[in-house]
């Protein structure tokens, strides 16, 4: 196991998404989850409480957690696996998990996203958590239009304004860049693929709570 200090120079990428350039930390390990929660918790002091958020579900259990705030997101991979146990480390991923759950748990902290609910239902580890809102759902009670509950994000977008495309899974070359949701290394076009949808949550969820 690296110490802290050289885990902290793994897993960062900055790509440029909706014309924001975004810095991406990908975390596995616990010694570094609460500096990155950090990290993102400091944008809310100078804008309204929000953060974009998203599962990847595997069969019983989010493989993949991603959270973004400002212009940083963080990829927490792995889940599934998370909790197995190392003779001499213990649960390993534990630690992930208590400040995951910590953070989720955080009711002044308006966390948004596509089809939340169905996500939810589909990990039985965080079905618990009555968390966040709907981003549809969220934009039909701002904007007074119920059919708003049933568009898609592109929709969303550009009914606040946003000129942001549909995410495509294969490069100008071909090359699919779809990652698989149970890895923990990706190329710079992965990861952009994986935040597409909740960088864009969080941007219309933080417009549309800024409204007056």
């Amino acid at each position: 196991m690296l110490p802290v200090p050289l885990l902290s120079k793994l897993g960062n990428y900055e790509v440029e998404v909706h014309g924001v350039k975004v810095k991406v930390s990908v975390v596995e390990d616990g010694r570094l989850i609460r500096e990155k929660i950090s990290q993102l918790r400091g944008f809310l002091k100078s804008q309204v409480p929000v953060m974009g958020l998203d599962f990847k579900p595997g069969s019983s259990y989010a493989q993949m957690v991603l959270v973004c705030a400002g212009c940083r997101c963080l990829i927490v991979p792995g889940l599934k696996e998370a909790q197995k146990y190392i003779p001499g480390l213990g649960y390993v991923g534990e630690r992930s998990v208590q400040e995951l759950e910590q953070l989720l748990a955080d009711d002044t902290i308006g966390f948004v996203g596509m089809r939340l609910k169905l996500k939810l239902s589909q990990t039985l580890h965080y079905s618990k958590f009555k968390i966040g809102a709907d981003l549809g759902d969220l934009a039909a009670k701002v904007l007074k239009k119920p059919n708003l509950a049933t568009w898609g994000l592109a929709e969303l977008a550009s009914e606040v304004g946003f000129d942001i495309k549909p995410v495509v899974g294969t490069s100008l070359d071909g090359r699919c860049v779809v990652p698989a949701w149970n890895a923990t290394v990706f190329s710079d076009e992965q990861i952009k693929y994986a935040i597409h949808d909740v960088y864009a949550s969080y941007l219309i969820g933080k417009k549309l709570l800024d409204m007056p």
